[in-house]
């Protein structure tokens, strides 16, 4: 039974940038109020005004907020209405001031202060966090499976007779940084190695920092810099098959890197990419490369079972898998650019 919420408790607040909350009324002894009784506030970090394409900042800033759209969507056609809370705007007791309110649900789509969501479920407002950078928190999760999508990948090229494949991890900040999303890449990759006796090859990390510039430039700049990582490997390793990125966005350095090495992509070598963002990343208008290969994660299913799993409602058995009933792995497609059909899983997202 849904619960339905009456019309003096309507409250919609644009989770992107313009009408969020940027400060909550605070006090060393909060009033439970029970104001926001029937609204399930999603806690994010980034925001985007909504006159913005996603084109605009295609990557993870743009699968963030994609989620969160098919979250808040899904919230209200469960019954329930959504407030977007910038939640690293708040003030110091922005998040005991929110606890107090007693929201139907909380649901953290970016980091979020863990002992917030601790203290949530202590008192028992239901809690779901999204993305393999909350596993750790001890509440119920959502993440996309980037062990079982790699571990397609590298299945599919081995399938085409690729022996030597290599993953250039192209990642931002420190290199020390310790990633779970990539964790998980790497366990899919060595497991799809070891079940087909392929002899996995190290990966090269390339330090890949954002600057303000043209796209241009910055393409150029990036492959200039992942060409010289590649030559390190090829003297030592000799040429590869395969080429796994971290995503579209290095997929089209890499083939400009390759370029400057005289090797021809996707001819000499197949680049594979990541998050199905190719076809709207402006590198586009600078280049007419494609990736060989590319995954789709599924942001609106993913958005979809964080209410599904907040609200203690049935997930999408076919996508979705469960791990202990607290971690929600969501199952990625494999996209051929070539075609129109997904490789792995059903249909593709509409």
């Amino acid at each position: 039974m849904v619960r339905r919420v009456s019309a003096h408790r309507r409250i919609l607040i644009d989770p992107s940038c313009t009408g969020s909350i940027k400060a909550m009324p605070t006090s060393s002894t909060p009033t439970d109020t029970r104001a926001l009784e029937g609204v399930i506030a999603l806690l994010g970090q980034r925001g985007r005004r909504l006159d913005q394409q996603i084109e605009d900042r295609a990557g993870t800033a743009a699968a963030d907020w994609e989620v969160e759209q098919h979250a808040n969507l899904h919230a209200i056609e469960s019954g329930y209405h959504a407030l977007g809370v910038q939640w690293e705007r708040l003030e110091t007791d922005g998040g005991r001031w929110l606890l107090s309110q007693r929201p139907a649900g909380m649901v953290a789509l970016r980091n979020v202060a863990p002992d917030v969501l601790r203290q949530a479920v202590k008192i028992g407002i239901p809690t779901v966090a999204f993305s393999e950078l909350n596993i750790a928190l001890g509440v119920p999760c959502v993440a996309s499976d980037h062990c079982k999508a790699m571990a397609a990948l590298t299945e599919h090229a081995i399938a085409n007779g690729a022996k030597k494949i290599l993953r250039i991890w192209a990642v931002s900040g420190s290199l020390d940084n310790k990633r779970p999303w990539l964790g998980q890449r790497d366990r899919g990759y060595m497991q799809a190695c070891k079940e087909h006796g392929i002899t996995p090859l190290p990966a090269v990390r390339i330090p890949h920092n954002l600057v303000n510039e043209p796209q241009d430039q910055q393409l150029y700049r990036n492959a200039r810099t992942i060409a010289g990582y590649m030559l390190e490997h090829l003297r030592e390793h000799g040429k590869m098959d395969v080429i796994l990125a971290t995503n579209d966005a290095a997929a089209f350095e890499i083939a400009q890197a390759c370029q400057l090495l005289d090797i021809d992509p996707n001819k000499d070598v197949s680049i594979y990419g990541y998050d199905n963002i190719y076809h709207s990343h402006s590198y586009r208008q600078y280049s007419d490369f494609k990736p060989r290969m590319t995954v789709d994660k599924c942001n609106s299913i993913i958005g979809r079972t964080l209410i599904d799993v907040l609200m203690g409602q049935p997930t999408d058995t076919s996508r979705v898998s469960c791990d202990g009933n607290l971690n929600h792995w969501v199952e990625p497609l494999l996209i051929d650019p070539a075609s129109t059909t997904p490789i792995v899983g059903t249909t593709p997202e509409q």
